[in-house]
Formats: C-alpha cells, structure tokens, sequence
C-alpha cells in the first residue's frame, strides 16, 4: 500500500477545488484507493528503475525512478517512510497522491501545443482514434491498451522549414489524398512514431 497521510490527502482535495472526500464519486474514490494498492507485498529493495514488476489493482504499472536515496513514484510522489511492515503486507508513506492516470495517450499529446503537428498528423490519419482508445472489450472483459509515443515536437519540423500540416505531409508524400493507406509515406512516418 502506498499511503498518503491525511494532509497530503487534504493538499489533493484542494488541488481538485474540493474541501473532503465526500465531495467526490465514490466510483472515483475506489479508483484512487486502488491506484494506491498492489496485490503484493513488496518492499522497496525489490523496486527498479522504471516500474514496479506487478501492476496495481487498476491494471496500471506505478513508474520508479532514484533521486539520490529518495524514490520517486509516477514522477512526482516521493516514500517519507518505507517498509511498514503489517499481518498482510507492507505500507510506504507518499508525500502525493498517485491520482489514477484517465487520460489516453492522444489527450495528453492534444493538450501540449509544443506537439500541434504531430497532434494534427495523428489525427489527419486516423492513428488518433486508436491512441485514444483506453480500454477495449476482449471476450467478455475489458482489457487495457497499451502505447508508447515518440512524438515529435514542433520546433524539430521548425528547423526544417515546416510550419504547418500541409508542409508535413508534402514531406513525406506525393499522395496527399491517401494519407490514411497505410502503404502512404506519411502515415508511414506518423505510425512509425506509435
């Protein structure tokens, strides 16, 4: 279990502009919970770089990186006191919340306009609709998706004189009418970065 204290809990109410947990959903409130929790006892000499090897209860890999003798979890939750040992398990003292990650791939890239081109080709192309895809149904279960970008930002297609969309495409095609073929070099280039 990941624990943040009670104040760190009241720092997040007021980050997301409310004053205790009975202002949120109680399905939101279960995911926070579970975000927090691993269904193993793991100590923090078992921690990597890079992620924790099991998932959490949401299916979601919690991500490890050092700072010195500090270890930072989803790049912003440092442990303050690590290995509590209890019956069941074992508990770390957070100083952040490790709120539940609910936005795709392609949300996150939508939102930072360092990335507008590379945004837009996503979308020219129809490769934003699978990026924005978080989970799918798979038999009779939903299964969650997977992606790692290598987005390019636009001061990159600055350098080479591109400014906007229509310059990226005429790039890397000669058939701008089929950016959406995947034999099209365009979408080549898009998909070769997913």
């Amino acid at each position: 279990l990941f624990l943040p204290t009670d104040s760190v809990m009241n720092v997040y109410y007021a980050e997301q502009g409310k004053s205790s947990y009975l202002d949120f959903d109680t399905t939101f409130l279960k995911e926070l919970a579970l975000n927090h929790l691993i269904p193993f006892e793991i100590s923090t000499g078992d921690f990597g770089l890079g992620a924790i090897r099991e998932k959490n209860f949401l299916g979601d890999y919690i991500v490890t990186e050092f700072d010195g003798s500090d270890i930072i979890l989803n790049k912003n939750s440092r442990i303050i006191n690590q290995n509590e040992q209890a019956a069941n398990g074992v508990i770390h003292i957070i100083d952040k919340v490790l709120a539940p990650k609910t936005k795709s791939v392609y949300e996150v890239l939508k939102e930072d306009p360092s990335y507008s081109l590379f945004t837009e080709g996503l979308e020219v192309t129809g490769i934003a609709d699978t990026l924005n895809t978080i989970e799918f149904l798979y038999s009779e279960n939903m299964a969650r998706t997977r992606f790692t970008v290598l987005a390019v930002a636009d001061t990159t297609f600055n350098r080479f004189g591109i400014t906007n969309i229509d310059q990226m495409i005429a790039q890397f095609t000669s058939a701008p009418d089929r950016i959406t073929y995947i034999e099209n070099g365009f979408y080549r280039f898009i998909e070769y970065h997913c």
